[in-house]
């Protein structure tokens, strides 16, 4: 058994192109915590805008029962049923397990990510998937086309309010059921330790050695050179996917920064049985030359694609 990797450089990752401008966050009222009949979220871009405002505005207060309250409602509800009712059998239980077992390593992932957006001078945007699919028959199109039954699938990324990109880093993707905004953790983001995010500097917390990454992150062409890679170590093998002989790719959307490392690592393409995950750990590790503009080194945004073959 052996691997072949294929590294696929783009002008931007499609899963974080251009969105429309966010709405302003605006204060609100105490959280809503629980679904009811009553406390239904608005099934809209404005709604689940809406519960994210509200979000990091338990969070500013220190509200950690609002906070884990809201968190916990977007949660996946009987998710075993839900998965083997929507999708193939086949599909669904390569999804049952991973959500079950790593909801609470995610959900706490998410808590603290929300604490660093709440202290940061941020703006969240959201896009309804079923109106504005990303190009091709990639993860958007997948969910929306192999699911039973119609479904609503958001996508929700964030930013700095004082940058000029339009990039976008993801929160997550997120389904609306039975009343509230469920948040499909099966669909994942390596959420970037806070140095090496485009916040506020005085949220940073540096590790020593540590660099944050640069403010400006460009496209790859015209003057912008793209990354070469110079150490890239295979990954792993899963023991389920050696098991059940599986083959695919993973696609991962990346910034190599100008000092060539690796940052704001994220999957835009899963093939399940653990092998998301090897292909992260391996490429986590990878060093590039880094891009050039002006024949100096620059970040870039890039796709990287890892093949598994038997």
């Amino acid at each position: 058994m052996f691997l072949r990797r294929s590294i696929l450089f783009i002008f931007l990752a499609s899963l974080i192109t251009s969105l429309a401008a966010a709405q302003q966050p605006v204060e609100t009222s105490a959280p809503i915590v629980n679904v009811s009949p009553e406390t239904q979220r608005d099934n809209s871009v404005q709604g689940l805008h809406q519960f994210f405002t509200t979000l990091l505005e338990a969070a500013r207060k220190d509200d950690s029962v609002a906070v884990a309250a809201l968190i916990k409602e977007m949660e996946i509800p009987n998710y075993t049923e839900w998965f083997l009712s929507m999708y193939p059998e086949d599909k669904a239980r390569s999804w049952i397990e991973p959500y079950g077992e790593r909801l609470s390593e995610r959900e706490s992932s998410m808590r603290q990510l929300i604490s660093t957006l709440a202290a940061s001078d941020v703006e969240i945007a959201v896009r309804k998937v079923n109106d504005h699919p990303q190009p091709g028959r990639g993860l958007e199109w997948g969910m929306l086309h192999s699911a039973r039954s119609p479904l609503d699938f958001y996508f929700v990324g964030w930013k700095p309010r004082t940058s000029t990109l339009d990039t976008l880093t993801p929160l997550g993707y997120f389904i609306y059921i039975d009343g509230a905004f469920r948040w499909d953790s099966n669909i994942e983001f390596v959420f970037p330790k806070v140095e090496r995010m485009n916040i506020s500097p005085s949220t940073a917390e540096e590790s020593e050695g540590s660099r944050p990454a640069p403010s400006a992150v460009y496209r790859v062409g015209n003057d912008v050179s793209a990354p070469r890679p110079l150490s890239t170590p295979d990954p792993e093998y899963s023991k389920e996917a050696r098991k059940k002989h599986i083959e695919g790719r993973v696609v991962l959307a990346a910034v190599i920064g100008a000092d060539g490392h690796v940052y704001n690592l994220r999957v835009s393409q899963r093939l399940g049985y653990g092998l998301d995950e090897e292909a992260i750990r391996a490429v986590k590790k990878w060093k590039f030359a880094p891009a050039t503009k002006d024949g100096q080194p620059v970040a870039v945004e890039i796709t990287i694609e890892v093949n598994f073959h038997v």
